[in-house]
């Protein structure tokens, strides 16, 4: 799903993710990775939404996969980290 809000297009925040990594990118890059401000700006107005219990079923899909997302990218960029470091598990 493309949102648009405004003028502007806004990829969903998942969908960025999956656009980096299908990149093949190094461990730096992994560990350095962040979403667009667009995106950024699209979350933070999902979770205003959520606060305020106004998400449309649809947003809160939209929610819930950003957050499955960002947890394999948390466990992603620790395993990137212990690479860059040599560590070993």
């Amino acid at each position: 799903m493309t949102t648009i809000t405004g003028e502007t297009t806004v990829v969903p925040i998942h969908q960025e993710m999956i656009d980096f990594l299908a990149t093949s990118p190094t461990l730096e890059q992994v560990v350095d990775f962040k979403i667009s401000e667009a995106a950024q700006e699209r979350l933070e107005d999902l979770l205003d939404k959520n606060r305020e219990g106004e998400l449309t079923e649809e947003e809160q899909a939209e929610l819930d996969r950003y957050f499955q997302y960002r947890h394999v990218m948390i466990l992603l960029k620790a395993s990137a980290r212990r690479a860059i470091n040599g560590c070993v598990q």
